[in-house]
């Protein structure tokens, strides 16, 4: 499948500097590239219409507090919410990078919708972001009568569809059913290496050696790839998993994280779709002033929270 012609533009510019002779990845100051990617991730996302409010306060945890950004749609007609966990190799990204995409999801899914910062390696290894955003979940759920009696459903892309799946277990076996579904985007699952890496090892975008540097930051002890709060199939409680919306770009190092995942929930008699979405890279959705392919995959997922996700 050719690649759709944004797409093609957008690797254009980012595959215009030559790898250094002797091969090796040099990266930038890594809070130096944080800045660089919220502003052009921002950018990316394209114009943000139909908002009503973006409200910006602190979740207080236990022996810390995390940014949350709300998001009210003007049409904020299902009575349903959303918590939005963003992508970034768990090293970078935040609620600036995803802002337009948060909104847009919320747009989309006539949602109120949560997008949430939480701690980033290598400052904060592995569980720190899982702690995060189970107790910041919490958090916001118990924070108004509103939220504890209206239907949930968690989303993220990339680091964040990690986040969300292992947060959706987490809540689900406390409370059955509170996590309602779940919208996931080119996830991370294992962080096993599978033949896509091999396929998409350069030129698209993610890299096999960004997933290295991301695994290495995020999960320096490696027996946490043994750990069910970062490889999910590994969890006991599969099964507690609510319905799952899986979105797939075709020429994406993850790609087959999906089918695996996608395979071991209908195993386990949970519903899941996985739509494929062709002429794309990773993080597609996030790059809507390029692509019309994004809003069609986040009009997906109102679809699929119309078929699974009613108010109470």
């Amino acid at each position: 499948m050719e690649l759709d012609p944004g797409i093609q533009f957008v690797l254009s510019q980012l595959n215009q500097s030559s790898p250094p002779p002797d091969g090796e990845v040099v990266r930038p100051n890594l809070d130096e590239f944080r800045v660089i990617f919220d502003n052009v991730s921002r950018l990316a996302s394209g114009n943000v219409e139909s908002i009503r409010s973006v409200l910006d306060f602190e979740a207080n945890l236990e022996g810390r507090s995390l940014k949350v950004r709300e998001f009210i749609p003007e049409d904020c007609s299902r009575d349903v919410y959303g918590i939005f966990f963003h992508g970034g190799g768990f090293t970078h990204g935040s609620i600036e990078s995803h802002h337009g995409v948060a909104a847009q999801l919320a747009v989309a899914t006539r949602s109120k919708i949560y997008s949430l910062d939480y701690r980033l390696a290598p400052e904060f290894p592995f569980p720190a972001a899982v702690d995060d955003c189970i107790d910041a979940t919490r958090a916001i759920i118990a924070m108004s009568d509103e939220n504890r009696a209206t239907p949930l459903f968690l989303a993220g892309d990339s680091a964040g569809g990690n986040l969300s799946l292992v947060t959706s277990i987490a809540l689900n076996l406390e409370k059955p059913g509170i996590v309602g579904a779940q919208l996931i985007f080119y996830p991370v699952v294992t962080f096993e290496e599978r033949p896509s890496v091999d396929l998409f090892a350069t030129g698209y975008f993610l890299t096999r050696d960004d997933l290295i540097y991301y695994r290495q930051n995020y999960l320096p002890d490696q027996s946490s790839l043994l750990d069910p709060r970062a490889n999910v199939l590994l969890s006991p409680h599969l099964d507690l998993s609510p319905p799952t919306l899986i979105i797939s770009a075709d020429h994406d190092p993850l790609f087959d994280e999906a089918p695996v995942l996608k395979d071991a929930l209908e195993g386990l008699g949970v519903v899941v779709e996985h739509d494929v979405f062709e002429g794309v890279i990773h993080g597609f959705v996030s790059m809507g002033a390029f692509t019309e392919k994004s809003k069609i995959a986040l009009d997906r997922c109102a679809s699929f929270l119309d078929d699974n996700l009613k108010a109470k």
